[in-house]
């Protein structure tokens, strides 16, 4: 795969949908063959995306065209090694009929046929915290189980020319690191944070501190200003 897909941030976006058909319908989490969910989400623009696409807990896909129809949805990946290519019909709001191949001969997860999806509640991977479920996105679910496994992989290609390439073993050893479950309760004692963005192409860009605070809103859920 190429390293230009390999960023570690907390916030996916894959490539927009045309918006034909009533997009409000078709958000959601879509479950298909081999574990397959694909997690439509809708912008401030009521434009529809690709938040997440992938195999739960195993592999994603992320460099994708897509595109929308009256009656269509084809989602198209240009991930060079595992390719994906689904053109469904739409059914109804919870059921896209097509045809699918995803991935290559040999991947667990391989694929090509008759292929429906089906939209359910999205599922939360093992590796996350199930009391943030109502809080984290589930767009980002894919993207934030596998998160060091991406941070590792954009390190892996950063050369000595990379922009921020002196704080490489300052981030390696926060990959290595012990972690700790965060509550809601927690986060919002929270009153500072910082970020730090690896991306394989150009660097590494971290930031100091910022004043963060979260507090409870919309019944209850926690959320940041």
């Amino acid at each position: 795969m190429s390293s230009k897909k390999y960023i570690a941030t907390l916030i996916a976006i894959s490539g927009f949908l045309t918006a034909f058909a009533d997009t409000d319908n078709l958000t959601g989490a879509w479950k298909g063959p081999k574990d397959l969910m694909v997690n439509l989400c809708i912008d401030n623009d009521k434009q529809l995306y690709v938040g997440y696409c992938g195999i739960l807990r195993t592999y994603g896909w992320v460099d994708f065209s897509t595109s929308l129809t009256p009656d269509s949805l084809i989602i198209k990946s240009a991930d060079i090694g595992s390719p994906f290519e689904g053109r469904f019909k739409i059914e109804s709001d919870n059921r896209l009929v097509g045809k699918l191949e995803m991935g290559s001969h040999g991947d667990d997860w391989y694929f090509n046929g008759n292929a429906e999806l089906v939209k359910e509640k999205p599922v939360m991977p093992e590796n996350l915290n199930p009391k943030l479920e109502g809080i984290i996105l589930p767009s980002d679910y894919g993207v934030l189980a596998r998160d060091r496994n991406i941070a590792w992989e954009a390190l892996s290609i950063l050369t000595p020319k990379s922009y921020g390439y002196a704080e490489k073993n300052m981030v390696e050893k926060l990959l290595n690191a012990k972690t700790y479950p965060i509550t809601p309760e927690d986060m919002i004692g929270f009153h500072r944070v910082r970020s730090i963005q690896i991306d394989a192409r150009d660097g590494i860009f971290s930031y100091p501190y910022f004043n963060c605070r979260f507090k409870k809103a919309d019944g209850g859920k926690v959320g940041a200003d």
